[in-house]
Parts: structure tokens; sequence; C-alpha cells
């Protein structure tokens, strides 16, 4: 009977190994199972954040197409004001030509002046001179 007592101590062995195994795998399904949720529920919560950002992804675009639009605008301004900013600058430039101009003849017109008023000084002074020398006459 020790051949069978043996086998019998195998068998129980067996048994036991077989047992702890069984457990082992249980205990593996289990964490399996959980890292399966774990996973499943990040894979929902990425699928939420992409759905986001898509989401603001688009937003961004509408932004920035709009950024973009006024950007466009703005350069059309602003080339405009340089536009008018050159045509201001020219115009400018012919009145401070004008001015001088003015300026010139306003001096010349002063001297002409000056003149004719010497003139008619000189001339009172001789219808003076003559008027008292018809008195004397």
């Amino acid at each position: 009977m020790k051949a069978e007592d043996r086998i019998l101590e195998l068998l129980a062995e067996y048994l036991q190994k077989t047992d702890r195994i069984l457990d082992r795998m249980e205990k593996s399904d289990r964490n399996f199972e959980a890292i399966s949720r774990a996973i499943l529920d990040h894979s929902a919560k990425f699928n939420e954040h992409n759905l986001k950002f898509n989401e603001h992804n688009v937003k961004f675009n509408e932004h920035s197409a709009k950024f973009n639009e006024h950007s466009a605008k703005f350069n059309e301004h602003s080339a405009k004001f340089n536009e008018h900013n050159v045509k201001f600058n020219e115009q400018n430039m012919k009145f401070n030509e004008h001015s001088v101009r003015f300026n010139k003849v306003h001096d010349q017109i002063l001297r002409v002046e000056e003149k004719n008023q010497m003139l008619i000084e000189e001339l009172i002074s001789l219808s003076k001179r003559v008027s008292r020398i018809e008195d004397k006459n």
C-alpha cells in the first residue's frame, strides 16, 4: 500500500497545487477585469476629452478665420491710410510751396507799399513846395 499512499499523497499535492493555480487564475481574472474596467473608463474619458478638444479646435479655427478676416481688413485700411497719408503729405508740400510763394509775394507787396509810401510822401512834399512857391508868387 505504500505505492497507493504515495499515489494519494501525489494526488493530494497535485490537487493543492491545482487549487492554488486556480486561485491565482481567479485573482488574475479579477485583476484583468479591474484593469479592463479602468481601461474602459479611461477610454471613455479620453473620448470625452477628445470630443471637447475637437469642439475647441473647431471654435479655434472659426476664431482664427475671423482673425484672418479682421487682419485682412486692417491691412486694407492701413493701405488706404498710407495712401491718404501720402496724399496729405503731397498736399502739405504744395501748401508749403504756396506758403513760401505767398510770403515772397507778400514781402514784395510790402516793399512796393513802402516805395509807394515814400513816393506819396515825396509827392506831398513836392506839392507843399509847389504850393509855397505859388503862394509866394
